[in-house]
């Protein structure tokens, strides 16, 4: 019984670490104080037989001149589980840069059957954060999928993160 009572702190403190770490993501920088540096990596390979295969790779990673004017967005790492034709509300947010003031608009790719409403969204200017409501349609089909959220600041890069959905039939 003591053991219990000793480790019960400990097990309620790392409750509330995942709950507040391990519930959200966060895409890379953006706004004016990033940019984009595409960086390619060619590759080429001989098999036994003599064939070359060639690979070029390009990624897409930000360059941060000026931390405090950008901006990342947070979305949710588990899936919103959506049951067909039914709503789920969706908190979306970014975290500022001391310097970064500008409005920020977001943009919805869903699979299909599943729509985002509004259609596009703006977190405005001074706020950080917005619902979004997601829908399954009756005749959703079920499976895995993800919605891609895209925030374009007014100036300065983008950023882009996916929201793992799943749709479950109705019962």
């Amino acid at each position: 019984m003591k053991l219990i009572s000793a480790t019960l702190p400990l097990a309620g403190t790392l409750a509330m670490f995942v709950t507040l770490v391990g519930c959200t993501q966060e895409s890379n920088p953006g706004g004016p104080g990033a940019s984009a540096v595409n960086k390619t990596k060619e590759t080429s390979r001989t098999d036994s037989k003599g064939n070359t295969t060639e690979e070029v790779v390009t990624t897409n990673k930000p360059v941060v001149t000026d931390k405090a004017n950008t901006f990342t967005l947070h979305a949710p790492m588990m899936a919103t589980t959506l049951d067909t034709g039914k709503k789920r509300d969706v908190d979306l947010s970014i975290r500022r840069g001391s310097d970064f003031k500008q409005s920020v608009k977001l943009e919805f790719k869903a699979p299909a059957g599943v729509t985002v409403t509004p259609a596009m969204a703006t977190i405005p200017a001074g706020q950080d954060k917005i619902t979004v409501t997601l829908e399954a349609s009756k005749d959703a089909a079920a499976g895995k999928g993800r919605v891609e959220v895209t925030a374009v600041p007014e100036s300065g890069q983008s950023v882009s993160l996916e929201i793992p959905v799943e749709v479950r039939q109705s019962t």
